[in-house]
C-alpha cells in the first residue's frame, strides 16, 4: 500500500492546526519541522 506524501502532509497539517487550536496560547506547546535525513 503506498500512501500519498502530499495526502499524509495534509492530514499532519490538519492534526497540528487542531492541536494548537485547543491549546491556545495557554501552554508551552511548540511545533518544530525538523529533516528526517541521515548523515552528510
Amino acid at each position: 500500500m503506498t500512501v500519498n506524501y502530499r495526502f499524509t502532509e495534509a492530514v499532519t497539517l490538519a492534526l497540528i492546526a487542531d492541536i494548537m487550536r485547543r491549546r491556545e496560547a495557554t501552554s508551552d506547546l511548540r511545533v518544530i519541522e525538523t529533516h528526517p535525513g541521515g548523515g552528510q
